[in-house]
């Protein structure tokens, strides 16, 4: 059995408990994608923008993706499943 010299971990958690009405705020929400970067995680799917009868959603998930700590060893990800979520406008 050859066993691999490394692994790559893209931790999906934050997108998909975000994206299914989380209640935590988005300073908690970014709380916790901290706590993940400080475990050694540096690829992180964070939020979903994708059209949504609730405005208010869509605008929290903007906004958490605007105030992610910023580093060019760490890259965040977000599911945008399709053009019109693409091309919506915050706010």
């Amino acid at each position: 059995m050859n066993i691999p010299q490394s692994v790559f971990i893209h931790e999906i958690g934050p997108r998909i408990n975000f994206q299914y009405g989380s209640r935590l705020s988005i300073e908690q929400k970014l709380q916790w994608i901290s706590r993940l970067i400080d475990s050694g995680l540096n690829h992180i799917e964070v939020t979903t923008l994708m059209h949504s009868a609730n405005k208010q959603q869509f605008n929290e998930a903007t906004e958490l993706a605007l105030k992610l700590k910023r580093d060019k060893n760490l890259k965040y990800g977000v599911l945008i499943p399709n053009k019109r979520s693409l091309t919506r406008r915050c706010r």
